[in-house]
């Protein structure tokens, strides 16, 4: 019984955070119409649907990253958790090359079957953004179990000026960093 009321007093208090605290930042993507950014209850609900195996805690340390870093979109018309981008400016102050060479290095480590999912890696690189902007990339496919449904997840990490970015992109029809971003400002 403590802990049920231990669980509602921290979903309260992180839904109280929400009427204070807005979602995401202001970053240097057009946004292709096809992606709805989520509202702040949204993402709140998002977030907790998608952290339902995480521990109280951990979920309370997962939503404060969130709502403080990332921008979170959906496929318009398409099921939440099956099609989802999250975007957020990283504090990684290193080349596109050393993260790539560093995560080929790992690239084993990245196919995971657990109760939950399973996941196999599909392709790791480098490419050029708008032939510009160096970005690293890696693509997998997951199959989640509960639901028995497989989606295609990219990871990104672009350079902007002097930042990193990293753009998640969950779908199961694939869609990719040219279905997301129409362009890039600069400021």
């Amino acid at each position: 019984m403590k802990k049920l009321k231990t669980n509602k007093n921290i979903l309260f208090t992180l839904a109280l955070l929400i009427s204070v605290v807005s979602f995401g930042q202001n970053y240097p993507f057009e946004i292709s119409n096809k992606f709805i950014k989520l509202t702040d209850e949204q993402a709140y609900e998002f977030l907790k649907s998608s952290h339902k195996t995480l521990k109280d805690l951990e979920f309370a340390d997962a939503y404060n990253v969130i709502v403080k870093d990332f921008n979170v979109y959906k496929l318009r018309g398409e099921e939440l958790m099956f099609e989802n981008v999250l975007v957020h400016k990283t504090k990684f102050n290193v080349s596109i090359e050393d993260i790539y060479y560093s995560m080929y290095e790992r690239r084993d480590e990245l196919s995971i079957e657990n109760d939950i999912f399973k996941s196999e890696l599909i392709d790791i690189g480098t490419k050029l953004f708008s032939n510009k902007y160096k970005y690293f990339y890696y693509s997998m496919n997951f199959l989640d179990f509960s639901s028995n449904r497989e989606r295609i997840g990219y990871i990104y990490l672009i350079r902007v000026k002097n930042d990193i970015y990293q753009i998640n992109i969950n779908s199961v029809d694939g869609l990719d960093i040219d279905d997301l971003i129409l362009s890039i400002s600069e400021y």
